[in-house]
């Protein structure tokens, strides 16, 4: 699976940093939007815009809340329940709230001139 973040907001980065610390075994790898990876990216329901994290995987392209269950998801064990959990509240419910958080990203968490080097364990995760 591969989370595609926005590479200059503070919470994006934060989130990556996050589900490094927590994906004990390595599942996720992470891709910037504006990268490569995504540009080449050839899917109907792409994003146009920065406004949501993107889940990529076996089950599809994940947008906006789903985009967070799918990272918990994969994470396994407690987080697994969380996301299970968390998509009992119906989407029209989570949806909102998730876009108003990244609406107001760079508000809540700041804005980044560069991505944060990834450790040499983390860096082969690390997708252009």
């Amino acid at each position: 699976p591969i989370v595609f973040f926005d590479g200059a907001g503070g919470r994006c980065s934060g989130t990556v940093r996050w589900l490094l610390r927590h994906d004990r075994k390595g599942t996720l790898c992470f891709a910037p939007i504006q990268g490569e990876t995504f540009r080449q990216l050839e899917h109907p329901d792409k994003p146009e815009g920065l406004n949501t994290m993107v889940v990529l995987d076996e089950g599809g392209l994940y947008l906006f809340s789903d985009s967070s269950l799918r990272m918990f998801w994969h994470l396994g064990g407690v987080w697994r329940l969380m996301a299970q959990a968390g998509a009992l509240v119906p989407r029209f419910i989570r949806n909102p709230v998730y876009r108003l958080i990244a609406a107001n990203r760079y508000r809540i968490a700041g804005r980044v001139e560069r991505c944060e080097v990834p450790s040499d364990a983390d860096r082969t995760r690390m997708l252009p």
